[in-house]
């Protein structure tokens, strides 16, 4: 497992007519381990050469490489000092605590009364979080802080989506029901069952249930009229819309002149997509991000140093993605990657104090939060907190290793 570390080097009681050879040696040290560009400058000061890293460093097994560049360190000063001289290199735990409240503020979405915990996540649109439980649903609108809710009693969601005007369309029990905003009363349309929903570019389409028929949804009227194009009509085992893209029983379609076109074939069943930059991204059937270019297969896509899996993918700030991780990977709740530059840096646990437990994560733009749901909570944490974290390059190794033994997984 990957952490984020404060190191730092301390070195006494060496001749100071060696300084010059002792600031060689711990260079050529800091080069080998990759080391030179995260250290600032090596200091004299109260007899002692001292330098840290100024930003947290991610350290792969850090309990088996600490002690081997501890070793490394000692050697390679008393080479250089000429006798045995005290050096130490040392770690502290670079993920800061925060100070998350029990009663709502900066950091804690307030309690919503009617709904106790923000928990069971079935929808998270650009601007909403769906939460549904006991007959009821939660719609908490995120993109202002604290964050606004309101329950619908007597109604059970099992999915939504937002069109680009706001508003919701909300699936509950084959129900297809509209709300134009947190204030206004829920509309149910006529019609038949519905097993999915969607918009695309602003026309609100569904799947009815037991044709498996799409179908275009007049909003003002509810009146629905057959999908021209390649569209399955067949029960559903993967329904996710990512920006412009819907993927659909492995396959992609995209709305062109009210036909639904078909792009891409061969796309594993996922829960998860996001398109960004005019590029999809989703997660594939083991958990690994995947794209795919228009007519070509899917490519694994590395977006941290240890081939973790995740659970979800979202669009984050300053052209990255957040990739929430699985709960077997203990301290770090997420990956932070930027596909332009092909780095990422983790955030741990104790920026969201969901331990590994989380239900959701997504970035607000108009809040300027990363927003984290899990243990009954939602964290909004200002983005300028977490992006002070160094970026690294993902490790291209690891994946290439990790392919290798899951092919069959990425197979179609």
């Amino acid at each position: 497992m990957s952490v984020n570390l404060l190191l730092a080097i301390e070195v006494r009681g060496h001749d100071r007519a060696r300084e010059k050879e002792i600031r060689a040696a711990i260079a050529g040290l800091l080069e080998k381990e990759g080391l030179d560009q995260d250290f600032g400058k090596l200091a004299a000061k109260d007899g002692a050469l001292r330098a840290s890293t100024p930003a947290p460093v991610i350290v792969s097994a850090s309990y088996e490489w600490l002690p081997v560049v501890q070793k490394a360190l000692a050697a390679a000063v008393k080479k250089a000092n000429g006798k045995k001289c005290e050096a130490n290199f040392t770690a502290e735990d670079g993920d800061e605590e925060e100070e998350i409240p029990t009663t709502p503020g900066p950091l804690l979405a307030p309690k919503v009364k009617g709904f106790d915990r923000y928990e069971d996540v079935v929808a998270r649109t650009p601007n909403h979080l769906v939460f549904a439980s006991g007959g009821a649903t939660l719609v908490t609108k995120i993109d202002v802080w604290p964050p606004k809710s309101r329950v619908l009693h007597e109604l059970e969601a099992q999915g939504a989506d937002e069109g680009p005007d706001g508003s919701l369309a909300l699936l509950s029990k084959g129900r297809l029901i509209l709300l134009a905003d947190l204030e206004a009363k829920p509309r149910v349309l006529p019609g038949p069952a519905v097993a999915g929903v969607a918009f695309m570019r602003g026309r609100l389409l569904v799947v009815e249930a037991k044709s498996w028929k799409a179908k275009w949804v007049d909003r003002a009227s509810g009146k629905r009229s057959p999908v021209q194009g390649g569209a399955p009509s067949r029960e559903l085992t993967s329904f996710v819309r990512g920006g412009d893209f819907l993927i659909w029983n492995g396959a992609t379609y995209v709305e062109k002149n009210g036909k639904l076109v078909k792009v891409m074939s061969g796309v594993q069943h996922t829960g998860c997509a996001e398109q960004t930059d005019g590029e999809l991204y989703y997660l594939g059937r083991s958990g690994q991000l995947v794209t795919q270019k228009l007519g070509g297969k899917l490519v694994v896509v590395p977006y941290d140093d240890e081939a973790h899996w995740s659970k979800e993918v979202a669009i984050g700030p300053q052209g990255s993605l957040l990739l929430r991780l699985c709960e077997n990977y203990q301290r770090a709740v997420a990956s932070f990657f930027f596909p332009a530059e092909k780095k990422f840096f983790y955030v741990g646990q104790k920026h969201f104090a969901v331990g590994d437990d989380s239900e959701a994560l997504c970035w607000s733009p108009r809040t300027g939060r990363v927003i984290c749901v899990g243990r009954g909570k939602m964290i909004g944490v200002p983005v300028e907190k977490l992006m002070r974290f160094k970026k690294r390059p993902v490790n291209v190794k690891a994946w290439n290793d990790h392919v290798k033994r899951y092919a069959a997984l990425y197979e179609d």
